[in-house]
This record gives C-alpha cells, structure tokens and sequence, in this order.
C-alpha cells in the first residue's frame, strides 16, 4: 500500500498525513476525514489528495484498505520505533529503490567533489557512506 513511489510523490502536507497515520494505524481506521485532517494538521482537500496517491478513488476507500493492510501484515510489536525500523528495510527491499540507490550512486560518482555534511549521531553512517564510495571509485 505504501510503496516508494507512492511515498515519494507525496508533498509535505500529504507526507503529514502520512506520518500521523503510520504512527496511529490503529485510531485511523476508525477516523472521519475530518478528524484526521485535525489531526494532522492539514485540509480535507489534502487527505483526498493522499488518498489519490495511494491509488484510493476517496478516503471510504483509504480506510478499507489500509484496515486491510494492516490485517495482512504481521501484528504490530509494542515497541513503535523498532516496527517503524522493520517497516522501513522491508519498503527498501525491492528491485525499484536498488535501482533508485543505483542512479544515485553513478551520480555522486561522476561529480567532480563530493562533500560529506553530517548531522547530530550520523557520524558513522557519514564515514561508511565515503569509504564505500572511494573504494567503488578507486575500482572503476
């Protein structure tokens, strides 16, 4: 239901909506439309918008499959952040963000200077992310 082409072609407001609804799945089921644009902090328009995006002629029918989604899915784990983390590897497991990754790293590669920016605890991320771009430029 939330692939990455979906989340990506969101805006801020719809990624808004977004958020409030993947961190109170079980509350939004059973929200009107206007309670959820309250909520979150956004126009009706703006959910119907999110809706569409996710492939929903309405929000009646956003809330049928996402009730849906969530069956079919394993239930959740008590602790948000780690089933936030899980949702995460498994929306990056597939053909298309490899793909995506791929095109991003053939770009960096072919810059000229690559400046590394880190911010608050990233600091390793930041360090693996320029080893492995060296190393894979050193070999092509």
């Amino acid at each position: 239901m939330f692939s990455h082409a979906a989340i990506a072609s969101l805006n801020n407001l719809e990624m808004m909506v977004y958020h409030y609804v993947i961190k109170n799945r079980d509350k939004v089921m059973y929200m009107t439309i206007r309670e959820l644009s309250e909520a979150a902090g956004v126009s009706t328009t703006t959910v119907l918008r999110f809706c569409r995006k996710l492939q929903c002629e309405g929000y009646s029918e956003f809330r049928v499959r996402f009730k849906l989604y969530l069956e079919q899915n394993q239930p959740q784990q008590a602790n948000i952040g780690a089933s936030e983390i899980m949702s995460f590897f498994k929306s990056v497991n597939n053909d298309e963000f490899d793909d995506l990754l791929e095109r991003a790293v053939d770009i960096i590669l072919a810059s000229e200077r690559i400046i590394f920016v880190r911010c608050r605890n990233l600091r390793r991320a930041g360090e693996i992310w320029r080893t492995l771009l060296l190393e894979r430029r050193e070999i092509q």
